[in-house]
Parts: C-alpha cells; sequence; structure tokens
C-alpha cells in the first residue's frame, strides 16, 4: 500500500513537474493541479490503509508496548487525515484557515513518523526478543 501511495507522489511528481517543483512546493500542491487532487487523495488513503495494518502488524509480532511510540505513530496519523480533510493553501501570499490547518497537519505528520521510527528502533534494542535485529535497527 505504501509502495503504491509512492508510486503515485512519483508519478505526480513527473506529470506536473511543470506546475509543481518537489524542491520547492509541499507535495499537497499537486491537489491543485488537473487530476491531482483524486491522485493525491488516493496516496494518502492508502497511507493510512498502510498504517493500520502496520498498527496489525506490530499488534500480531507482539512488540513491545510504549506509550511514546504509540502517541508519535497516532500523530503520524492523525497528521495524514488533516492533511487529507483540510485543502492547503492555493499561494503562500494568500492563507486560508483550512490550509494553515493543513500545514500544521503537516508538520506533525512529517515530525511525528521519524521520531516514532526512532524511538521504537531505541526501544527494540534493549528487548531481549529483538537483539537479533538489533544491527539492523541502528542503521
Amino acid at each position: 500500500m505504501a509502495a503504491v501511495a509512492q508510486t503515485i507522489i512519483a508519478g505526480l511528481t513527473l506529470g506536473l513537474a511543470g506546475h509543481v517543483s518537489p524542491w520547492r512546493d509541499p507535495v499537497s500542491d499537486y491537489a491543485w493541479h488537473r487530476g491531482g487532487r483524486l491522485l493525491f487523495t488516493v496516496a494518502i488513503l492508502l497511507l493510512l490503509a498502510a498504517a493500520a495494518a502496520l498498527a496489525v502488524a506490530a499488534r500480531l509480532a507482539a512488540l513491545p508496548r510504549d506509550p511514546l511510540v504509540s502517541t508519535l505513530f497516532l500523530l503520524w496519523t492523525a497528521g495524514l487525515a488533516v492533511v487529507l480533510v483540510f485543502r492547503s493553501n492555493s499561494s503562500a501570499a494568500d492563507p486560508t484557515v483550512s490550509g494553515e490547518i493543513h500545514r500544521a497537519g503537516g508538520a506533525v505528520l512529517f515530525a511525528s513518523l521519524p521520531l516514532a521510527a526512532w524511538t521504537l528502533s531505541a526501544r527494540l534494542r534493549t528487548e531481549p526478543r529483538w537483539l537479533a535485529a538489533a544491527p539492523a535497527l541502528r542503521r
């Protein structure tokens, strides 16, 4: 699911290269161009489905529960949902309430996922059941 979402965003990046700069513009700007809104929405929904699948997989793998890790992953999914529900600003010079909420959701999702992964990997390195995976977790 996440790979398909990434492929969709890559396709939008290539298809809308003349309109949206991957270096200057937020990824959600694809939604302002023809066909982009639907594809962007599908990509976000796929990421939310992947998040649900990861939660189930974590439970099945008996990952140790850590409230901080859970909170950070929950913030990531909440940020994705906010980005999906609230439309971005059409221009940085013309901010809207919806656009600013969208920006805040983006900040939360982009900050929380790396912190969640880092916190989880640090936690797993101390768990005897996960010592065999510790070298890969340090990368």
